[in-house]
Parts: structure tokens; C-alpha cells; sequence
């Protein structure tokens, strides 16, 4: 793979990201209080982030692991009794034993993916990356635009650091946390691997359109959850037209773009599998709104069978299903 170029404009059209400062500080009362939680959240996620990068990328996600393992399950009972429950849900044929370890595994697993951040970028480089199905994604792309869709599993920064090398420029749509300061943190290592991040507002699905009329490349995870609320996959749930599942075959369906599935498994420790699967073909034969939810439905197996088949690996497993 050759290694390009950022684009010139990767930072011009990147949204300010408010925070409080030294001002609000000085006039008191609620903007003081607000300032004053801003610097704590600062120096915890700010000084998290700084010490795991300082760390041999093993090290660093070694001790993630151990912090999700060990304080994870602690935090919040609720929500580890609603992991219990999605398991479940979505295996109903699970047993008990087969659970415990499935959310043990994700604990340690997610702890390690957030450790990790501060050190994706290291990952190609280091060998940590084995990468198949590539055969796919080159002849996407040399026919014209692509979406590639990815899910939440693995250490899913690994595909952007992929896509981010590859000649051309790859738009990476992702969710603004609501905390501004891991907010510039995503930002700064989405940056890094070489991607454009674009937020969905306020003019996130018009700069994806331009990017593929324009013949590029545009990343999307269609497992989300919107207000803590798992949006897609549907596992048995009705089929809508709400989330990106339903904004990608609409984009496809208008640029013709082509659809390449995506997933990162995580496999021993800090090492991983990148497959990309050959594009998806949607329905034929059907107009209007029966095409529209015919080609969300197609879309819709091929990213849950992604989620089923690495779930103790899903990032959004302890979110709410209903």
C-alpha cells in the first residue's frame, strides 16, 4: 500500500469545538463550576491518553485490559445486568457459563480498545495488523467511489488507519462524543491515521455525497446507537429507516457507489484481522420506498452477521436494546 499525502483541507472544514476557559473561570458562579469540571475531565482524560502513548504498545494495551478486567464490572451494576440481558437477547441459546465469559471478554476487550487509542497509529507499522480480502477494496476503488461499512469490533481504529494509507483520501463520518475533550482527542488520532473525520453536523452528508461523486472513499459503521439505544444492528427487531444503514444504500443508490463490508477482529492480546469483503450487492427489480427497505434489510444481515460473529467484542454491547 502506498502512503499519500494528507489533503490540503483535512482541518478547514472541522467544526471549533467549544469548551470552557479562563474566562468563564473569572466571571464565577455556574461558568466557574463549569470551567473548574472541564479542567478535571481534562486532566483525567487528557493525562490517560498522554501515559498510554508514552507506554510500548503491548504495555499499553496489556494494562487497558487489566482495567477493564478488573474496574469495569464495578462501575455500574445496571449496566452490567443490561449486558447480561442483550446476551440473551441476541443468544438466546447461551448458557450461563458461556455468558459469564462473554462479558468478562468484553470488559477486558473494551478497556484494551480504549487504552489503545493513544496508540493505533502504531499498529501497521508494528506488524500488528494482518489484512485480508484487500483484492476487494482495490477493485472497489479503482471503478469509482466506495463505502466501505464497517462495525465496532476489534480495535475498529485499525481501518481507518488502513484506509487513511491507501492513495486518495478516505472521509471518516463518526458520532462527536459529547465530552469536548475526548471530542479533540478522536479527532487528533483520527487525524493521525491519515483519515478526514467529517461529523454528521451540520453539513456531514453533503460533504460525504461530494467526496463520492467525486470518485473517493467514505468509511461508515452501521452498528450505532442513538441516546443509548442500539439503532442497528436490528437483531429480530422491526426494520426503519432511521441510522446509517438506511443513509448508506440511499448514498450508494445516488452516487453509485459501491458497498464494501469491513470488520476488525481482535486476536491475541494487541494483534488483529482486517477483512474486506466483496461489495454488496442490493436489490434488483424494485422502485421507491420497496427498494429502499428491501436494500436496508440486505444491508442490515450483512452487518449483524459481522456484529454476531465477534459479539464479546462489541462495542456496543451494553447499550439499550429496546
Amino acid at each position: 500500500m502506498s502512503t499519500t499525502p494528507a489533503p490540503e483541507d483535512r482541518t478547514s472544514a472541522l467544526p471549533e469545538i467549544p469548551t470552557p476557559g479562563f474566562a468563564d473561570f473569572v466571571a464565577g458562579g455556574e461558568r466557574r463550576k463549569a470551567a473548574l469540571a472541564h479542567l478535571r475531565i481534562w486532566l483525567r482524560d487528557r493525562g490517560l491518553h498522554t501515559l498510554f502513548g508514552l507506554l510500548p504498545t503491548a504495555a499499553t494495551s496489556w494494562l487497558g485490559g487489566e482495567i477493564g478486567r478488573r474496574i469495569g464490572p464495578r462501575l455500574n451494576p445496571k449496566v452490567e445486568e443490561r449486558l447480561r440481558r442483550n446476551l440473551v437477547f441476541i443468544e438466546p441459546r447461551l448458557t450461563p457459563a458461556d455468558i459469564d465469559a462473554m462479558m468478562a471478554t468484553n470488559r477486558e476487550h473494551l478497556g484494551r480498545y480504549f487504552a489503545e487509542f493513544a496508540v493505533a497509529h502504531r499498529f501497521l507499522r508494528e506488524g500488528r495488523v494482518t489484512i485480508l480480502g484487500a483484492e476487494h477494496l482495490d477493485a472497489a476503488q479503482a471503478q469509482g467511489p466506495v463505502i466501505v461499512v464497517g462495525v465496532h469490533t476489534g480495535n475498529f481504529e485499525v481501518l481507518k488507519a488502513i484506509l487513511g494509507r491507501r492513495p486518495g483520501s478516505c472521509g471518516d463520518i463518526y458520532a462527536p462524543p459529547d465530552n469536548p475533550v475526548r471530542h479533540r482527542i478522536a479527532r487528533e488520532v483520527r487525524l493521525r491515521l491519515g483519515v478526514d473525520p467529517i461529523a454528521p453536523q451540520p453539513d456531514g452528508a453533503w460533504r460525504a455525497m461530494q467526496r463520492l461523486r467525486a470518485g473517493g472513499t467514505v468509511l461508515i459503521f452501521c452498528d450505532e446507537v442513538a441516546e443509548n439505544r442500539v439503532v442497528g444492528p436490528f437483531f429480530g427487531r422491526p426494520p426503519h429507516r432511521e441510522g446509517n444503514t438506511s443513509r448508506v444504500v440511499r448514498l450508494a443508490r445516488d452516487t453509485g457507489a459501491l458497498i464494501v463490508p469491513a470488520q476488525v477482529d481482535r486476536l491475541d492480546g494487541c494483534r488483529f484481522t482486517a477483512t474486506f469483503s466483496a461489495p454488496l450487492v442490493l436489490s434488483e427489480g424494485l422502485r421507491g420506498s420497496a427498494r429502499l427497505d428491501r436494500d436496508i434489510v440486505i444491508l442490515n444481515d450483512v452487518v449483524e452477521a459481522m456484529v454476531r460473529r465477534q459479539l464479546a467484542q462489541w462495542y456496543f454491547l451494553d447499550n439499550r436494546m429496546t
